[in-house]
């Protein structure tokens, strides 16, 4: 029961290849990290990764399915900002290397050699998933901030209309003073006025 409870809260790994060879190698290596999710079709990988989005901790895609993704497909996932925050590892062959392929469009963080070698695979993985956890807890961290500051910035605004609105009313009131000797509830109805005044003139 214990087991079932930790692999629920795990991170997904999606991997995108027709490789058995490769898929074999992934699964040896990050099942106890990761739950490892499968697909060979673009169509199912756009509609994994659309409905595991803020589960999916790594993309693992093969050149020639990544290619196979339409532009629409393309524009959806970039306007969920999903290449923003989860890094993609793209595996390609040496015509790749060369500058000979078929993928245009699709953003990648890095790329590695088929078949995968396990140890390279491995290192790839760890960093670019904590550069991309990194990345996105320090803008989190920054957002946080700059709501604070606009806060307080709001804060201050306010705290200073109303002292230069309290201040306006002492000075009318020290002039009504002057040069009034009326009753007292007359120059509280006078004060009363010009600060429903002033509030008429702030807005």
């Amino acid at each position: 029961a214990i087991q079932k409870e930790v692999y629920m809260i795990m991170k997904k790994m999606l991997v995108v290849d027709n490789t058995n060879i490769n898929s074999l190698i992934l699964h040896q290596i990050f099942d106890l990290q990761y739950e490892v999710i499968e697909t060979d079709s673009s169509e199912m990988a756009f509609k994994l990764i659309s409905k595991y989005k803020d589960e999916i901790a790594v993309i693992i895609i093969d050149e020639r399915i990544a290619a196979d993704f339409s532009d629409d497909m393309l524009k959806l996932l970039q306007d969920l900002k999903i290449f923003q925050y989860i890094p993609v590892i793209m595996i390609v062959d040496k015509n790749f290397l060369n500058g000979k392929t078929t993928v245009k469009n699709f953003p990648y963080s890095d790329v590695i050699n088929s078949p995968v070698n396990p140890y390279i695979i491995k290192t790839r993985v760890s960093n670019l998933t904590e550069l991309f956890s990194s990345k996105k807890e320090l803008e989190t961290k920054v957002q946080s901030q700059t709501k604070k500051i606009i806060s307080q910035d709001n804060m201050l605004k306010e705290q200073e209309r109303k002292m230069n609105t309290d201040d306006m009313l002492e000075i009318l009131g020290d002039i009504v003073n002057y040069r009034d000797v009326e009753s007292g509830y007359h120059l509280t109805r006078i004060r009363k006025y010009t600060e429903i005044l002033l509030r008429i003139l702030a807005d």
